[in-house]
């Protein structure tokens, strides 16, 4: 399972190029929210190279921002971190396609999907607020 946190910047692990065809691809990341069924294509950055850390030989890393403030970025560029707005709290389906093309976002475009996943946002505890009885400890999250 993924874990993503909302208004951050995330740096995810993941095992993709194990199973890569393709000799330097770039990875498009697809996810699908489990309940409304919207779907948010991007590039992010691959940091694999850069991360310095133990597993960096084993797992790929790929950094994101899911900053609302920000305007969205899809594509990682030069100049610009990947920004996606992830508007439902909750789980999502992730698919990491490779592909030649460095602007994509069409996965039928893309070469092959390497992963598919279960992908769950994390809400800041700034964005909770507690309702209901003493007895039930109810905490409902809002996109604030």
């Amino acid at each position: 399972m993924i874990y993503i946190t909302q208004n951050s910047n995330n740096q995810i692990f993941v095992n993709v190029s194990e199973y890569k065809t393709l000799s330097s691809p770039t990875y498009l990341w697809v996810l699908q929210n489990a309940q409304s069924s919207v779907k948010t294509y991007f590039i992010p950055r691959n940091i694999t190279t850069t991360y310095p850390s133990m597993y960096a030989n084993k797992y790929d890393v790929f950094e994101f921002n899911t900053d609302k403030t920000q305007p969205e970025v899809f594509i990682t560029s030069g100049v610009a971190d990947c920004n996606i707005h992830l508007e439902d709290n909750n789980e999502y389906w992730l698919g990491i396609y490779e592909q030649i093309s460095t602007t994509n976002l069409n996965p039928q475009l893309s070469n092959e999907k390497l992963l598919t996943s279960l992908a769950f946002i994390f809400v800041s505890t700034d964005n909770t607020y507690y309702t209901g009885g003493t007895t039930n400890n109810n905490i409902i999250y809002y996109g604030g």
